[in-house]
């Protein structure tokens, strides 16, 4: 009789506990899972094309989602792109800055010049071609460099970052980071002790 009484008291508690329930499904439509997992949108062409990636409810970049992930291979090769891009970009601002401002200011004070004789004592001013075409790409440098020292700006102080995955590839970080936290989700439920239906409930909802 005491045997019977305890193997049904057994049978309850295992079925109150939350890993009798759960299913992977049910940790799919969790509050934690939902709060915790990574997603990645994709913006329409119009809007200028480009994706996002959100973890945790903020924006990561490729690298950060690597880290997350725990993927070595991917952030060693993340890393060597990261790199070449910096020294592009900062080779492209220390070269353009300069020597644009330079070829700028040489032209500058003598962009137009007497070139032309009305009479004697006389003289008026025509467009020097060649001043000007050194002006010209010396303003182009000067944009581009300005351009590339920004980017590199945003890139080295994380305020913007292009992606360097595909699209594909970043989402197949985000599916393997979201199997992580299902995976974490799961042990957690599997380990954890409800004392009471009311406690269950509450793991049910926001686990």
């Amino acid at each position: 009789m005491s045997f019977r009484l305890a193997a049904i008291v057994m049978s309850a508690c295992i079925g109150l506990s939350p890993a009798a329930w759960a299913a992977p499904d049910d940790i799919e439509q969790s509050e934690r899972y939902r709060a915790l997992r990574a997603e990645m949108h994709l913006r329409p062409r119009a809007a200028g094309g480009g994706r996002e990636l959100v973890v945790n409810g903020r924006r990561v970049d490729d690298m950060e989602l690597a880290e997350l992930t725990g993927d070595a291979a991917v952030i060693a090769t993340l890393q060597g792109t990261l790199m070449q891009r910096r020294v592009l970009w900062g080779g492209i601002a220390a070269l353009g800055l300069p020597s644009g401002g330079f070829l700028v200011s040489l032209v500058s004070a003598r962009l137009y010049r007497p070139t032309v004789t009305i009479g004697p004592g006389q003289a008026g001013t025509g467009l020097d071609v060649g001043s000007f075409l050194i002006g010209t790409v010396g303003t182009v440098a000067v944009i581009y460099g300005l351009v590339y020292a920004i980017n590199l700006a945003n890139d080295l102080f994380g305020l913007e970052r292009p992606p360097m995955l595909r699209d594909t590839e970043a989402q197949a970080l985000v599916d393997r980071y979201n199997a992580r936290i299902k995976a974490q989700l799961w042990q957690e439920l599997n380990s954890g002790t409800s004392s009471s239906a009311g406690t269950i409930v509450g793991w049910s909802r926001s686990f």
